[in-house]
């Protein structure tokens, strides 16, 4: 959800503001400062990652992401507000993004973590080269709200998705679930055969 929606945005984004009536390089322009709050995101993402709960940052986040996208699609009626509401939605896209990649390792066992992370960064690809597909005939048909409708509908799905993943915040990488870690004792068969 989270990568389509980035390539989405970061495809679009000069075409949007085109079709609101700015030129070109305004359009470049704008775009330019509102991949800022992509910075910032990125920070918050780190920051985030050392002091609260994943599931949480990744709640907060995607609600956040929703109320960005909707403010752009519905209440951009002016370049200060194109800006502000694009560099929020920029820096809640790179905040859940880089989020997501401190989660998703820590939901595979050691074992299998490789091809776990690696499964998910391959749908997030074919997220990320499919939906400005959907994206852009939205756009085309409904316009800027319905494009960033799509998008926050997408967030709503994230986070609604992410309440089904186990919180690993405080676990260390590769340890079992609780109820998992009672082993029986090594040796026990051989002491009892043994015995007999």
């Amino acid at each position: 959800m989270t990568y389509g929606a980035q390539i989405s945005v970061l495809t679009l984004m000069p075409t949007i503001l085109m079709s609101q009536g700015y030129t070109i390089s305004k359009s470049l322009l704008f775009t330019m400062v509102m991949q800022s709050g992509s910075l910032f995101g990125a920070l918050a993402a780190s920051y985030c990652g050392y002091h609260f709960p994943r599931k949480r940052v990744l709640t907060i986040g995607a609600g956040l992401a929703c109320a960005a996208g909707l403010s752009f699609g519905f209440l951009t009626v002016n370049v200060g507000l194109v800006l502000l509401f694009g560099a929020c939605f920029t820096f809640c896209v790179v905040l859940l993004n880089t989020s997501i990649w401190i989660f998703a390792p820590e939901q595979y066992p050691t074992d299998v973590r490789a091809f776990g992370t690696s499964l998910i960064l391959a749908l997030g690809t074919l997220a990320g080269a499919l939906t400005p597909l959907a994206s852009g005939r939205v756009f085309e048909a409904y316009g800027v709200g319905g494009m960033f409708s799509m998008l926050a509908a997408m967030y709503a799905v994230f986070a609604l998705s992410v309440q089904f993943a186990p919180e690993t915040f405080g676990r260390p990488m590769g340890e079992p679930e609780p109820d998992d870690k009672a082993e029986p004792a090594v040796g026990s068969g051989a002491a009892s055969i043994s015995g007999s």
